[in-house]
């Protein structure tokens, strides 16, 4: 289940002197640094999300300054779910603690980023705290500064598909023949799998009608989440299974410029017959265009996530 979660920050600044090495080059702040300097309740004010705090000085757009956000909500945790936030963008060199606690550290403003709080929540309240650094020079355009796209709070199974875990590709079973069959692949990366559980796909086009998968085959491998490049992350020991499903499909309807069209992958897991994991969908074009070696280009990032009520 996703929830936007864009109500009730609040918002505090200070300015910073951008400090230099013996060699002229500017000192990089942590957001780690600013933690014991927050400001006091009666400097932060409501704000909305999305939010850039430098646009609101047109006269220093490029201010070298430190926003602070906080944000108290309310949950009746569960042993038997996860919790995971999702920011959009935050710009640029921010962190996250969850009640006091460190739960996130992001060095790159224009990433989606989404971290697990289930280790740090609580039943009742619960209280964000969000340091983002800006310091200029660090873009050729103006970039803003702040929580910039939207935040949604995500609850899940204790199994699930891994965030932007699933990856499409088809090609021509005979090269260049696009009329005939195609052979897809899609992988599908699952958090904490458990026995019993499989991984079940449907490929459904605009009308409903499903696109039939024929001479199958199924693969799979456990490796551990690895570690982001710009961030920490706190569950990298996490057991990930990376299924790879191979089926056949006969004579799709192609994508291009002038003829758009796009279907609808439906992966879910499922044990006992039913959806008892989630889910998650995307759309996707099969393509005969040589942009990618013939692979089909996935056109839209996954539409919806988790809430096997949803499908």
């Amino acid at each position: 289940m996703r929830t936007l979660f864009n109500d009730g920050w609040r918002f505090a600044k200070k300015h910073i002197e951008n400090q230099k090495t013996d060699g002229g080059d500017s000192v990089l702040c942590s957001p780690e640094d600013f933690y014991g300097m927050l400001p006091s309740e009666s400097d932060f004010s409501a704000v909305p999300v999305p939010h850039d705090w430098l646009i609101y000085d047109s006269e220093n757009l490029y201010e070298d300054s430190v926003g602070f956000y906080k944000k108290d909500f309310d949950l009746h945790a569960d042993s038997q779910k996860r919790y995971f936030l999702r920011f959009g963008g935050v710009y640029m060199n921010w962190a996250v603690w969850v009640n006091g606690k460190l739960a996130c550290v992001w060095k790159y403003g224009y990433t989606t980023v989404e971290f697990e709080m289930t280790p740090f929540v609580c039943d009742g309240k619960n209280s964000l705290t969000l340091i983002a650094v800006y310091q200029n020079p660090n873009s050729r355009w103006y970039s803003g500064a702040g929580i910039f796209r939207d935040v949604e709070f995500l609850v899940t199974e204790k199994s699930r598909i891994n965030n932007d875990g699933i990856y499409f590709s088809a090609c021509p079973e005979k090269e260049n023949d696009f009329t005939g069959k195609w052979r897809v692949k899609i992988d599908t990366e699952i958090l904490s799998p458990v026995d019993g559980m499989s991984v079940e796909h449907k490929i459904v086009f605009a009308d409903g009608k499903e696109l039939p998968l024929f001479d199958s085959e199924r693969k799979s491998k456990v490796t551990k989440n690895p570690a982001p490049a710009m961030g920490v992350s706190f569950n990298q020991d996490e057991n990930v299974l990376t299924e790879t499903f191979c089926a056949s499909v006969e004579n799709p309807m192609l994508w291009d410029d002038e003829n758009p069209n796009v279907y609808l992958l439906k992966t879910s897991l499922v044990s006992g017959g039913k959806i008892s994991y989630g889910h998650a969908r995307a759309l996707l074009g099969i393509s005969d265009r040589k942009i990618q070696s013939n692979i089909a280009k996935r056109i839209v990032e996954i539409a919806k996530a988790e809430g096997a009520d949803a499908i």
